[in-house]
């Protein structure tokens, strides 16, 4: 048997209500419960430590269009929703790190397909896919560092051919 806090089906379910409503929805509790717009105001401060009185839980339900019971199954719904949401979407600090750098792809669809290749190769020869990060990893660097070419002879005339000696040394500066 499910010992769920019934409490958390309430405000699962007046949370999304509030979400659903938008802005107003003090002001509609307010009118519908009796109570002052501050009281409600207290009553749903995130920070409140104390369960909402269950008096007043009633009242909401009802301002919210349900009795009791029915807006306790439908926070029910929506809490093991959200659980299972949450079991499902939790994802390791790498994953995350993963997730967000194939995003940064300019061709998603080749960079997937490469990943499956890497992963291809990873799982039949280490050796070979550690050797492949090697590679990569040097060609980043050269890309980040590229050897700048060799400057040109720009005089008026263009390059001038080399002055040598008849022993074939140097003889311009």
């Amino acid at each position: 048997m499910d010992r769920t806090d019934p409490y958390k089906y309430f405000k699962a379910a007046l949370s999304v209500w509030i979400k659903e409503t938008g802005n107003g929805h003090q002001k509609i509790l307010a009118l519908e419960t009796g109570y002052g717009k501050s009281y409600i105001s207290q009553l749903l401060n995130p920070e409140r430590k104390k369960p909402i009185p269950f008096e007043a839980q009633v009242k909401i339900s009802v301002a919210c269009g349900y009795d009791y019971i029915s807006f306790l199954n439908h926070g029910k719904e929506l809490y093991e929703q959200t659980a299972a949401a949450k079991k499902i979407v939790t994802f390791s600090d790498i994953e995350k790190k993963h997730r967000q750098t194939i995003t940064q792809f300019q061709d998603k669809e080749t960079a997937l397909e490469f990943n499956k290749i890497l992963i291809e190769i990873e799982n039949k020869d280490s050796d070979q896919f550690y050797d492949l990060f090697g590679k990569a990893i040097t060609a980043c660097k050269k890309l980040k560092n590229p050897k700048q070419p060799k400057p040109r002879d720009t005089t008026k005339d263009g390059p001038q051919p080399r002055k040598t000696g008849t022993d074939g040394d140097r003889l311009d500066p």
